[in-house]
């Protein structure tokens, strides 16, 4: 399995077709569906899986709205951080 970065910003200016706060929780309840995730910053979080870095964007295309921005990156398992929402030791293990 490979660790990924996952980063988006929702557009808060539009509710079409969804509203920003059903995008957010679409998005979580998405990243939340892979076994090992954890949230880094409030739209960053690191997720691992078998899966490619295009296939887990392509999954959130159902998600996202046209004005909505999203990154998967997968980790070079190097990284340096300061004051992360997950436990320091979880994202050591999984970076």
């Amino acid at each position: 399995m490979n660790s990924y970065l996952i980063a988006y910003d929702v557009d808060t200016t539009t509710a079409v077709p969804k509203s920003p706060a059903q995008v957010y929780a679409d998005i979580k309840e998405k990243i939340e569906a892979y076994p090992v995730h954890g949230q880094l910053t409030e739209s960053c979080w690191l997720i691992r899986s078998a899966a490619t870095h295009v296939a887990i964007r392509d999954s959130f295309m159902g998600i996202m709205r046209s004005s909505d921005r999203l990154l998967v990156l997968k980790s070079a398992n190097v990284a340096a951080w300061y004051n992360l929402k997950s436990d320091t030791k979880w994202v050591n293990d999984n970076i």
